[in-house]
């Protein structure tokens, strides 16, 4: 009986040291899964609120993509189809009467995307997202940042961050060039303006500038084919006389207006060096990002919440990195 025991035990022991060997670290994905993805798949903007924001769907539907998980991607696909009216798709699932082109165009793009890699059948619905865009926001050949259905007037204006490179490739050459013109302007200025006027044709500059805003920025501007070499230059300094960026600064004396760092900025700065082709920086980035998530893989904002857009960003940019390096 004492021998049948003694193997039971070492058995037992064996089993638990494979099972801590084989079990999964902590991961950005498992987070995302268990903290903000409720049973009918629709997505949490924060753990502690139940606030549901479209963004959040093309971020996913991105994710989703990179990690060849279909059966997800059709649940969002369903809810794009439930909230869209005729390619109109509100910026938030309450409340709502206008959309956000920023938005619109990341779910477009991904749905092209899912066509091309699964099924045809996602095309249906970006057709028509990008047929109201076509037709309701559109000036000089420029996609203004939203459409007011009970005003049924569009803006008047274009924040830079709402341009999409890749989504651009989806539409008439003209309108890609004009973009393109747009950012080409600003590309040798240190921080990038936030907004351009456009009957106006003026740019608008805020005094504290949004590293979120100004990276996603650079992003599409390397997307575009070209580099805003000051706004490297800016990033690259900062990592090495401070080892961070921090998530503001002033536009006029370039010092951090606030202390803390984002994990999104390093996300969007990892895969535009990753873009660049310079993996040497782009590992920089990634590492202090990775120096930022919790023992339980998320990216927090306190010690019990954390918002979905700090979470899904570093798990894109992660499987980038991995796949590139």
């Amino acid at each position: 009986m004492r021998k049948i025991i003694g193997i039971f035990i070492s058995l037992a022991f064996v089993g638990g040291a494979f099972f801590m060997l084989n079990q999964e670290e902590p991961s950005t994905k498992k987070f995302i899964e268990n903290n903000f993805i409720n049973q009918d798949e629709k997505i949490k903007t924060y753990i502690k609120e139940k606030e549901f924001l479209t963004e959040s769907i093309g971020f996913y539907m991105q994710f989703l993509l990179q990690t060849n998980q279909e059966k997800a991607f059709q649940q969002q696909t369903r809810i794009v189809q439930e909230i869209s009216q005729g390619g109109f798709v509100p910026w938030r699932s309450q409340d709502a009467h206008s959309n956000a082109s920023v938005d619109d165009l990341r779910i477009m793009k991904s749905l092209y995307e899912g066509a091309n890699k699964w099924d045809g059948k996602y095309e249906t619905t970006a057709n028509e997202i990008k047929s109201f865009l076509k037709e309701h926001q559109m000036k000089d050949n420029l996609i203004v940042d939203f459409y007011d259905m009970n005003s049924e007037k569009a803006s008047e204006e274009v924040h830079l961050s709402y341009i999409d490179a890749e989504a651009l490739d989806y539409f008439d050459p003209p309108i890609k060039e004009a973009h393109e013109k747009l950012l080409r302007k600003v590309k040798d200025e240190v921080y990038f303006p936030e907004v351009y006027q456009v009957d106006s044709e003026k740019f608008k500059y805020q005094s504290e500038v949004n590293m979120i805003d100004q990276s996603l920025i650079a992003l599409n501007s390397s997307l575009l084919g070209f580099q805003p070499d000051s706004f490297f230059a800016f990033v690259e300094e900062e990592m090495r006389e401070t080892g961070r960026i921090y998530g503001r600064y002033d536009r006029s004396t370039r010092e951090p207006t606030v202390t803390y760092e984002s994990p999104s900025v390093y996300a969007f700065l990892t895969m535009t060096y990753i873009e660049n082709e310079n993996l040497n920086d782009a590992r920089t980035f990634y590492e202090r990002m990775k120096e930022l998530q919790t023992d339980d893989g998320g990216y927090k904002s306190s010690d019990d919440n954390a918002h979905f857009f700090d979470n899904i960003l570093p798990a894109i940019a992660e499987e980038r990195f991995l796949n590139y390096s």
